[in-house]
């Protein structure tokens, strides 16, 4: 991997900003999921890392609750019978699909030649062997990175290229102890790297302690992008650094989630430096949940689910639904590798507009977040009701499954179709909400063609609704007609193989697209 000038210091560049793609509240089709990393290193003479959490309890709750449903709805997960009353029209949602850069942050031999040095700094993992993964996981370990020699121990008088070489290696260090710090549950030794004198930003980090430690953080890894000078010389210069993040809940082997900051730092004696200012990057969509709030969470099986304390009441029930969700969206992982474990943060109005930065439309209930390798769900609670919560989380959880790490494909109605099957999961036409204002688009201004396009922010309900439901109808008379294997291998070959659909249709299904799509479409005007 080759960095450009060795003069300078290399960074990633920054994730594009997040891009409304996810519709009405629905699953969610197949998508690449990377290779693991291995857990980052310890540096030589660091004491050894504590063991992990144990493995999460089953939970002892019932898959519902009572007054969970309306009177006379049956259990979830189970086909609703035509004759009952579908549920109130959905609020849309997104899927920020962020197209991957071509220079990933990956943990990887990197040559480094000067002072602008792209590197890690170790981080703290719990023990491996505690936390089993998941059987057939594969564990991939990273390239190890090139070592480098220490840096040399400046003077007064030497060059700054010394002392920013020093206060690199001085950096690095200090994360990678406050990151031992943070899976030990030391919450003195996190704090350790903040300057005290600073008591917003002390406070910040001892919220951001708990809120992760409350997500059973099992490793975490940092890694310094780029050093320069802002002020003074020497011993007394002022450093801004940007860093970037890697963690892992509940388990120590994970999918990459990344974010970045930036960050100030001084030297307080020639071996101790400390963070002065921290700003999250909203072009590496940030904040997180747990850098801007105080978090309380459950962690089960396959789902790590959060909120703030605002909504404790709620966390038992979404937590069990969010269990019962990822056997669905499990189902049409790619390549059958669904992520370690679903990351979900079920949002209050204020959360739901300042987490990850972005400013979603008013149609929207929930979202899956490109961070990286993976996706995080968010769940807005703002018109959420306890027996709609289980629709959303099998659509968000399935995108989080398929298309963990953000999508370019253009056929946003095969992403979106796939979601709104596996949210169905198998329950009766008649039960679809949108059903009405897929007619009235159906039998108006319809070009009777399933690729669809992407609603905009702006649409109203209704619009929104109708691209939706065109797509999932046509999704499901695929599955219907050629069996549901293989309206996942045409979404695959479609969607991560960037074939077309008349290319995808002739291997797949054995007929020409103009054959399959004629199908899907009289399906389509029956069904409304």
């Amino acid at each position: 991997m080759h960095f450009g000038d060795p003069s300078q210091p290399d960074q990633p560049p920054p994730p594009p900003a997040p891009q409304p793609s996810a519709p009405p509240l629905t699953p969610a089709p197949p998508a690449y999921i990377p290779q693991q990393r291995a857990p980052y290193g310890v540096p030589p003479g660091y004491p050894p890392v504590p063991p992990a959490y144990p493995p999460a309890p089953p939970s002892g709750y019932p898959p519902q609750y009572p007054g969970q449903l309306p009177p006379g709805y049956p259990p979830t997960g189970h086909p609703w019978p035509p004759q009952q009353l579908p549920p109130p029209p959905k609020r849309r949602r997104f899927l920020i699909a962020a197209v991957v850069a071509v220079v990933l942050l990956v943990v990887c031999a990197v040559p480094v030649g000067g002072i602008g040095a792209y590197l890690l700094a170790r981080a703290g993992t719990a023990d491996p062997g505690t936390s089993p993964q998941p059987s057939g996981e594969p564990q991939v370990t990273a390239a190890p990175r090139k070592s480098r020699s220490p840096a040399k121990r400046p003077v007064e008088g030497d060059s700054q290229a010394i002392f920013q070489a020093w206060m690199q290696e001085r950096v690095e260090v200090a994360l990678a102890r406050q990151a031992q710090s943070l899976v030990a549950g030391d919450a003195a030794g996190y704090l350790k790297i903040v300057d005290p004198a600073k008591a917003a930003l002390v406070a910040q980090f001892k919220r951001q302690f708990g809120s992760l430690r409350a997500m059973k953080v099992a490793s975490w890894a940092t890694e310094v992008y780029t050093i320069t000078a802002t002020d003074g010389k020497g011993f007394a210069t002022r450093w801004r650094i940007r860093i970037g993040g890697h963690p892992c809940f509940a388990v120590t082997v994970c999918e990459q989630d990344d974010f970045s900051l930036t960050t100030t730092w001084k030297l307080t004696d020639p071996d101790t430096p400390v963070l002065l200012t921290q700003e999250t990057e909203e072009s590496a969509n940030g904040p997180r949940p747990w850098q801007a709030s105080e978090l309380i969470a459950r962690v089960g099986e396959r789902t790590v689910v959060a909120t703030t304390k605002a909504y404790a009441s709620l966390l038992e029930r979404v937590a069990t639904q969010a269990e019962a969700a990822a056997k669905v969206a499990d189902r049409f992982a790619y390549k059958g590798k669904p992520p370690t474990r679903y990351v979900v943060f079920y949002a209050g109005p204020t959360e739901w507009k300042s987490w990850y930065g972005w400013d979603p439309p008013e149609w929207s209930a929930g979202v899956s977040i490109e961070v990286g390798d993976v996706s995080n769900v968010v769940l807005n609670g703002k018109d959420l009701q306890g027996w709609f919560i289980d629709n959303l989380l099998r659509h968000e959880l399935t995108h989080a499954a398929t298309v963990p790490g953000g999508s370019s494909s253009r056929a946003w109605w095969l992403i979106e179709g796939i979601a709104e099957y596996a949210e169905m999961d198998g329950s009766s036409l008649s039960r679809y909400s949108a059903l009405e204002q897929t007619g009235d688009f159906v039998k108006g201004p319809w070009n009777e063609h399933v690729a669809v396009s992407a609603p905009k922010g702006s649409d109203g309900d209704d619009t929104v609704a109708a691209a939706y439901g065109v797509a999932f109808l046509a999704v499901r008379h695929l599955a219907e007609k050629y069996g549901e294997q293989k309206m996942v291998d045409f979404f695959t070959a479609v969607v991560h193989e960037g074939e077309t659909e008349t290319s995808a249709a002739l291997h797949v299904f054995g007929e020409p697209w103009s054959t399959v799509e004629k199908s899907c479409v009289e399906f389509i005007q029956s069904a409304v």
